[in-house]
Parts: C-alpha cells; sequence; structure tokens
C-alpha cells in the first residue's frame, strides 16, 4: 500500500506511566495509520484481513493517497478490533491486556465460532434486543476463533519468530451483546481460557447488572461523563472501579466533582478516548493529568495509542468522538434533557386522550 508518508508526522511526547495503562483501547487501534505507513506491515494486513486492507485502500483513494484528518480518522475506525493491528500494539506496547468489543451468541455463549469481536452500530445494539435481527449487522465480523489465529500468525509474521508472545496476551472485555447476562459471561471465560489458555484481567459494560454476577476479572463500569458516573453510583448499583470519556475533563468542574465523588465513594478511576477523534495535544494533556494524579486515576488511561500518546499530527479533537452529545456540559445534551421528557408527556397526554375519546364514543 502506496501513501504519502511526508504526512503521517509523530509528535515527541510524555509518556504514560506503566502502571497507568490499564489495556489497549480498541485493541490498540491507534496505532492503525503507523501499520498503513509501513509497507511490509502494510503486506500482512493485505494477506491476513484483507476485509480491512481493502476498506483503508478505497479511503485512501478517495483521498488521492494521502492520510489526512479524512483518512486517518476513517481508517482508524476501520482498524478498531482488527487481530493484525492488535498484533502490532502487542509488540510496540509491551505485554497489556487488549480490549475486545465482544458480541457472544445468544444460545451458545460459550461458543469461541459463534461469538464474534466488533464494534458495532448503536443500530445494532438496539436491534440485538430483537431476537430475528441480532446476527443481521455482524454477519462480517470475525469469530473469536478467528480472530485469534489471525492475531497469532500477525505475531509470528512481525516476529519471524516462533517464540510465542501470546503466552503473556490477556484481555478487557466490553460486553455489547445486550442479551449477555453474568452466566452467559462465565460461560465464555471459561471456554476461552480452557481453549486458548487466554486470560481476562477485565469485564466491562455500560450496565453493572450485566456484570455483577461475573466471577474473576476486575468489573468496570463504563460511562460517558462526569454527570452519567454520578448518577452511577447514587444509584447504589456500581462496583469498585468506573471509567469515563477524559474529553469530559477539560472542564476544571467537572474534575474536581470527579475528585469530589472518587473520595466519598473511594472508587477506582479510569479514563478512555475515542481515539479517531482524539490529536496529540488532548491525548497529552489527560496523560500529564493521569501521571500527576495516580491516586485519583488509579485504574489509569486506556490508551489505544502508543503509551507516548503520539497521535497521527493530521488528527485533532478532544477524544470525545460520538459521546459529545453525552458530556457533562454539552449543550446539546441539555436540549436532549429537556426536548426527550417534553416529547414523552405530550405523547402520554395523547394516548390519554385518545383513550377518554373512545371511552366516551362506545359509551351507552
Amino acid at each position: 500500500m502506496t501513501i504519502d508518508r511526508h504526512t503521517h508526522p509523530l509528535e515527541r511526547s510524555v509518556m504514560l506511566r506503566k502502571d497507568l495503562h490499564p489495556y489497549a483501547h480498541g485493541g490498540g487501534f491507534g496505532v492503525a495509520t503507523e501499520l498503513l505507513a509501513d509497507s511490509f506491515l502494510a503486506g500482512v494486513l493485505e494477506a491476513l484481513d484483507p476485509r480491512r486492507f481493502k476498506e483503508c485502500d478505497r479511503i485512501l483513494n478517495e483521498q488521492k493517497r494521502i492520510l489526512n484528518g479524512i483518512s486517518a480518522k476513517k481508517i482508524t475506525l476501520v482498524m478498531e478490533n482488527s487481530p493484525v493491528v492488535a498484533a502490532l500494539a502487542q509488540i510496540k506496547f509491551g505485554p497489556i491486556p487488549l480490549e475486545w468489543d465482544l458480541w457472544l451468541d445468544p444460545k451458545k455463549p460459550h461458543s469461541l465460532q459463534k461469538a464474534v469481536i466488533e464494534h458495532g452500530s448503536i443500530t445494532a445494539t438496539l436491534c440485538g434486543k430483537f431476537p430475528c435481527t441480532r446476527s443481521y449487522f455482524l454477519k462480517s465480523a470475525p469469530s473469536v476463533s478467528s480472530w485469534i489465529k489471525t492475531y497469532r500468525e500477525a505475531l509470528y509474521q512481525f516476529t519471524l519468530s516462533k517464540h510465542t508472545i501470546t503466552k503473556k496476551t490477556s484481555l478487557c472485555l466490553d460486553i455489547k451483546s445486550p442479551w449477555s447476562t453474568a452466566n452467559d459471561i462465565n460461560l465464555f471465560i471459561h471456554a476461552l481460557k480452557q481453549t486458548f489458555g487466554i486470560d481476562v484481567c477485565y469485564i466491562g459494560s455500560f450496565y453493572y447488572r450485566q456484570i455483577a454476577a461475573v466471577h474473576g476479572p476486575e468489573k468496570i463500569l463504563f460511562c460517558h461523563a462526569v454527570r452519567d458516573l454520578k448518577k452511577k453510583v447514587e444509584s447504589g448499583s456500581f462496583p469498585k472501579t468506573l471509567m469515563l470519556n477524559g474529553a469530559d475533563l477539560e472542564d476544571d468542574a467537572n474534575l474536581k466533582s470527579l475528585r469530589k465523588v472518587a473520595d466519598k465513594h473511594q472508587l477506582t478511576i479510569g479514563i478512555y478516548v475515542q481515539e479517531p477523534d482524539a490529536g496529540t495535544d488532548a491525548i497529552q494533556r489527560l496523560i500529564k493529568m493521569v501521571n500527576a494524579e495516580p491516586k485519583l486515576f488509579r485504574l489509569g488511561f486506556a490508551l489505544g495509542n502508543s503509551p507516548g500518546g503520539r497521535a497521527p499530527r493530521m488528527i485533532n479533537g478532544s477524544g470525545a468522538g460520538v459521546q459529545k452529545i453525552l458530556l457533562t456540559n454539552s449543550p446539546l445534551f441539555r436540549i436532549k434533557e429537556a426536548v426527550v421528557p417534553l416529547a414523552l408527556l405530550a405523547f402520554s397526554l395523547l394516548i390519554v386522550h385518545w383513550l377518554n375519546m373512545k371511552r366516551e364514543y362506545y359509551l351507552p
């Protein structure tokens, strides 16, 4: 794959402390553009993951083979959960847990052939609540078994060695399938350990009830923002470890609020960002913040870029990504908070009015 390498400079940067880098978000997909900038690494991608290679090639063709802001963001999104990128991240970062966005099969949750690794869209998540559509949006996603096979082959190609570092490979599972229960997850973790000898260090979800009864891994309750985190803590049902999008901590008031709730409830806090929308300046600011406050950010920063926080210079942004509307001070969220209840109230009044009219019409 030929691209204009001069458009891919990387900034010098402050390193994230190793003990504060719990896992590689998105399987390390922040290094995707580095992979494509190297002809050998790109060749491995073409051989082992042709679907993603073709999609990246199409994106680059649209931008005249130049890695600019548009192509870099799109490529990073395409390469999320790529086993080839994960193998490169494992080599570049050193042994570190990799994140999987995991969808378990509703009928055979223990099956490594039916479980798939894919972030999935909002549509896939919503439609997943209906049994007839659960697999429709994930047809092209790799199964867990095929992902591991490709990952191990990529490791071998990159290192040209039979010395397997996969014995050190461990995972953070981000449960995406809304139908999966704690028992389903326990069955899957057991099957994964028995078949491939891979350990799960962290298990995460945006819904604590889904992971509360999972045995073994440290439980992480994902949150979008400080407001979201406080709401989940106030509900009374939460683990000791919670994560939120670090972009919400640009505001000092939000950081102060986080310190207060974390101290009150003795929480272990971690942060993440949306790498396709995270520029080097934003990542560096968060690395410095986490390094400076290890007692607050005891879990650390689940960075999907290299520990030095290097992002392609053409990518700018706070790291909020599509979660921008959900951040604590988002005016769009405040509009949503006001409009949605009013819309529901109006709809309810219409239903009541319709029922009253129907009742009056049919009464003798």
